[in-house]
């Protein structure tokens, strides 16, 4: 476009000679001065009328100005009309003001002639103009003009329309106008489409021109059908001194575009006003402002980029580059769910090698790096191009025999084959040389998870080298975490050392603060900590050597964490709370566990062995714990790298007891968890274990040994605990959901029923729908805790709890019903204590008037005034199967009274029941007939009025109860 205003600028002073010479000459005369005005450009002026008449100002009509060689017309202008009169010629005005060009057209497709034109001009004897001349040059408009120009990428013309303009002088009287420079603005409508606005300063004698071109739209630019396109707003030039883009965006796809607010390229001092011819060949300096790009669904952007090129050919550029520099930057990695902003980076490169970026680097410096990364879901990145790169890379692919680059098949690895790798990946990075210094400043990284993404670990101040020093490399890295106030509460540091030859020697992580344990919030959310809060690592990683485990190899790909290692050290937390309702209902505070251990990872086996010799908890438990864990790989790498489906753990652990003070198992225990056990003391000694195994892809594998000896545990103080009082009279308020309800339970109310005047089919039917061998376990029952593990593991949920009656009275007469671990635990411990205090009869006794039987009914005996408006002592057997059935679901019996009569499940519910009784011999024949005749509907007090039933006669024995191995070995349906 330069060319464009110095063409515009020679048709202008041809019009501008063209008036002075008709100032003065006849109309014949002045015809013959313009063809000679014409030949000085190497050009031929013909001219349809001129106006020199007195009182009006001087005008050309119909000016064509013409290429001779080949009759090629470069101009046509209807009428050039100026600001000058022949009288104001008369008295000494030799220049005009203004001259205005109306109906301009101008050819400028072949720029080559007018070149020529103007050097022939240039470089022409003038002619003196007669008289005295002003030094000032008049102004030149133009508007409504139409411009031919050449397509710089497709090659056709182009066509600018509606070309407004003005051409002012150095020093003229009008806005905008330059004190030394011819000063050109020109505005008009490209192809119809694109508006494009021109401003340039030209200095016709020291060639320092500069100017601006624009586009409203963005004009836009395709290479080919289908192939990439690019949009420029506007383009800045200043003659050897620099060159601007502005608004530059490039569409490489659908999707992929890349988008730069202004590229501009400087050139050395000393060169400013020079069109070399080799000044791309000089050292340059590339600069790129407010940069983003976007690919692939990821996006990257910056505020500056500087990019210094070496001296050298235009067609190596890439080999050319020195140093790059990024400020502001951020990068989204879209599907990945990675983040980063970062303060500045800076790179010193040999060059730059597109199929291996990281050869030529000589040292990389980034500052202010501010990285999240969420672990992405499997569904949203199973078909991300950037997650297959991943997987490339987890292969290592190598190139052999020259042919392309193909993935080496999964192949078992030991831990020094692993850091082979990991060395043949630096070698891939960096090429044959050693590593060159990487360093990372004032970084902050954070790893999110959850639904809303939440951070579960972030670490501030970060920084990390890696260096090589005499054959070794060396990674390091130190932070402190995340609200951590001083650095000695909440450093951390890991150093990682490798062999020249790509042995891993060691690598070593610490942590200690009380700072620290803030962490664990982002680990698992509830956790609570203080600033007495105080966590404290110290590990160790090393390698085993020698051969391979043998094995078959982990059913996922094979990676550095198919080597064989060990880490052992102490992990120690103090003053940690958590709140979590699955485990407790309200905040626990002041757990204490100190401990050493060994885990020992075998990538080939995907196993990892935990040995953890010594926990302490609360100063006053020891405890030991050992663990295997198969398929770890096989389980998590799936889900992490949206692979295919994983699969499920296999495991086994033990968790051992050794011998030590009762006291202790209670003590180590922090006293908000177990509220209801406060004030209890316990003398003598106990031991004990639970060892588990299963493979959860087969819950019906798992098995479980549970022995705990306490025969010598004495409660000493029974504090809140105290069940002895269960064995007098007392009223109870029942709570539900934390609220009183007004009614009352136990021996001291009116509806209390002592075990004599309940009806034996009433305790058997407890019995057989709750706990066949209630009169031979001690309070639990092993094979019912087996049973309730594995359904609830196929179930995927809470299905079955397996307890007992003595851990259904528990429940319902001294705890809540929230099902937490807690509770559980301190049901275990007054089950042992109730077991030791009272009676089994009295504990059945307790359990029948006292459990729920509906919506506010409490007691065996207010159950059969609302079911059947019979005291318990006038309950049948049927009567007595529908009570006991009541227990998993008490509410649900309460819509067969409101029926009337039963659903047709009830029918197969009661008939088992009864039917199951006289199996066992439980009910006499005669009982269970007179069930089944009745078509197994129970007779409510809503039921329509039939011949009412007497009791069926009572026995007055208590059959012998089955024991545990009994019940049915194999799990199935929740016992009736």
């Amino acid at each position: 476009m330069l060319w464009v205003g110095l063409a515009a600028l020679a048709v202008a002073m041809l019009c501008v000679g063209a008036v002075l010479y008709l100032a003065w000459y006849a109309e014949d005369r002045a015809r013959t001065k313009l063809s000679e005005l014409g030949s000085r450009a190497g050009l031929a002026i013909e001219v349809g009328a001129i106006v020199l008449e007195p009182r009006h100002f001087v005008e050309i009509r119909d000016m064509v100005v013409t290429d001779p060689d080949d009759a090629v017309v470069l101009a046509r202008i209807s009428r050039v009309a100026t600001d000058l009169t022949l009288g104001e010629a008369r008295d000494g005005k030799r220049i005009p003001g203004r001259v205005a060009l109306h109906g301009l057209e101008l050819d400028f497709t072949d720029l080559g002639r007018w070149k020529r034109a103007l050097a022939r001009w240039r470089g022409a004897d003038k002619p003196k103009p007669e008289g005295t001349t002003k030094a000032t040059l008049p102004v030149l408009e133009f508007s409504g003009a139409t411009f031919h120009v050449p397509d710089p990428v497709g090659g056709s013309p182009l066509t600018l329309s509606d070309v407004s303009a003005r051409l002012a002088p150095p020093g003229a009287s009008v806005e905008g106008a330059d004190a030394t420079r011819f000063r050109l603005a020109l505005s008009g409508v490209l192809e119809g489409k694109h508006r494009l606005s021109v401003d340039v300063l030209l200095d016709l004698q020291g060639g320092k021109h500069e100017g601006g071109l624009t586009f409203d739209p963005p004009l836009a630019m395709a290479q080919g059908p289908g192939g990439p396109t690019a949009t420029l707003e506007g383009v800045f030039v200043a003659a050897g001194d620099r060159v601007r883009a502005r608004g530059l965006r490039l569409s490489l796809g659908p999707e992929d575009t890349v988008s730069v607010g202004t590229v501009e390229l400087a050139f050395p001092e000393g060169t400013s006003g020079s069109l070399r011819a080799d000044l791309l060949a000089l050292p340059l300096k590339l600069e790129l402002r407010d940069v983003l790009a976007q690919v692939q669904g990821a996006s990257a952007s910056a505020g500056r980029v500087h990019v210094d090129l070496a001296a050298g050919r235009l067609n190596q550029l890439p080999q050319r580059v020195r140093r790059v520099a990024v400020e502001k930057g951020a990068v989204d990695g879209g599907d990945l769910l990675v983040a980063a902003t970062l303060g500045s980076l800076e790179l010193s490169l040999d060059g730059f090698d597109a199929s291996a970026p990281l050869h030529q680097l000589s040292a990389l410096t980034a500052n202010g790096l501010d990285l999240a990364g969420a672990l992405p879901d499997r569904q949203r990145v199973a078909g991300s191009r950037v997650v297959a790169r991943l997987r490339e890379l987890m292969r290592l692919p190598t190139t052999a025999g020259g042919g392309p680059a193909e993935a080496e098949p999964p192949q078992p690895l030991s831990a020094d084959k692993a850091a082979q790798k990991a060395h043949a990946l630096l070698g891939r990075l960096f090429g044959d040389r050693p590593p060159p210094p990487i360093t990372l400043e004032d970084a902050t990284v954070a790893l999110l998870a959850g639904e809303p993404l939440a951070p579960v670990a972030i670490v501030q101040r970060f920084t990390a080298t890696l260096r090589h020093e005499g054959g070794v490399v060396i990674g390091k890295v130190d932070g402190q975490l995340h609200e951590l106030a001083t650095a000695e509460d909440g450093t951390f540091g890991v150093e990682v050392r490798m062999g020249a030859g790509g042995q891993l020697e060691s690598a070593h992580l610490k942590l200690a603060g009380s700072k620290l344990a803030h962490q664990l919030t982002r680990v698992w959310e509830s956790f609570r900590v203080t600033e007495s809060t105080r966590v404290a690592l110290d590990l160790t990683l090393k390698p085993e050597r020698g051969e391979d485990v043998e094995g078959p190899p982990a059913a996922v790909p094979t990676h550095a964490l198919a080597g064989r290692f060990t880490v052992s050290g102490k992990a120690a937390v103090s003053n940690l709370g958590f709140f979590a309702p699955r485990i407790h209902g309200t905040e626990v505070t002041g757990i204490e566990v100190d401990s050493e251990l060994v885990a020992t990872w075998d990538g080939q086996a995907d196993q990892l062995v935990l040995e953890v010799p010594r926990v302490e908890v609360g100063g006053d438990l020891t405890l030991r714990l050992s663990a295997t864990v198969d398929r770890v790989l096989a389980t998590f790498a799936p889900r992490l790298l949206g692979l295919e489906t994983g699969r499920k753990l296999k495991f086994s652990a033990k968790l051992d007891v050794p011998r030590q003070d009762c006291g202790g198992l209670i003590s180590a225990i922090p006293p908000s968890m177990v509220p209801r056990l406060e004030g209890l003391v316990l003398s003598g000694t106990a031991e004990g274990h639970v060892h588990t195994s299963v493979d959860l892809e087969a819950p019906r594998t798992y098995e479980q040994d549970i022995d705990f000896d306490m025969q010598s545990c004495r409660p000493v103080e029974w504090g809140e605990a105290d069940v002895r009082k269960l064995n007098g009279e007392f009223v109870q308020e029942v709570v539900e959901k934390g609220v009183p309800i007004g009614v009352t339970v136990g021996p001291g109310t009116w509806h209390y029923r002592s075990l004599d005047r309940i009806p034996k089919f009433v305790q058997l039917g407890a019995l057989w729908t709750e706990d066949h061998s209630f009169y031979q376990h001690k309070g639990f029952r092993p094979p019912l805790i087996r049973r309730a593990v594995i359904m609830n593991l196929e179930g995927g949920r809470y299905v079955y709890g397996g307890s007992t009656i003595t851990q259904q009275l528990v429940k319902n007469l001294v705890l809540s019903r929230e099902k937490t671990l807690t509770r559980k635990l301190e049901e275990a411990v007054f089950v042992w204590l109730m077991e030791r205090t009272l009676t089994k009869d009295r504990i059945l006794e307790l359990y029948l008037n006292c459990i729920e039987y509906g919506p506010s009914i409490y007691g065996i005996e207010n159950a059969a005034r609302a079911y059947f408006g019979r005291h318990v002592e006038e309950v049948d057997a049927l009567d007595a199967a529908f009570l006991m059935g009541l227990k998993p679901y008490p509410w649900a019996g309460w819509d067969q009274l409101e029926r009337g009569y039963v659903k047709p499940w009830w029918h197969k519910r009661l008939s088992k029941i009864v039917n199951g009784m006289a199996r066992q011999g439980w009910i006499t024949e005669e009982q269970r007939a007179a069930a089944e005749a009745t078509g197994w509907e129970p007779q409510f007090i809503t039921s329509p009025q039939r011949p009412r039933r007497e009791p069926a006669a009572d026995d007055g024995a208590l059959p012998t109860m089955p024991g545990d191995a009994d019940d049915d070995p194999v799990p199935g349906p929740a016992p009736l």
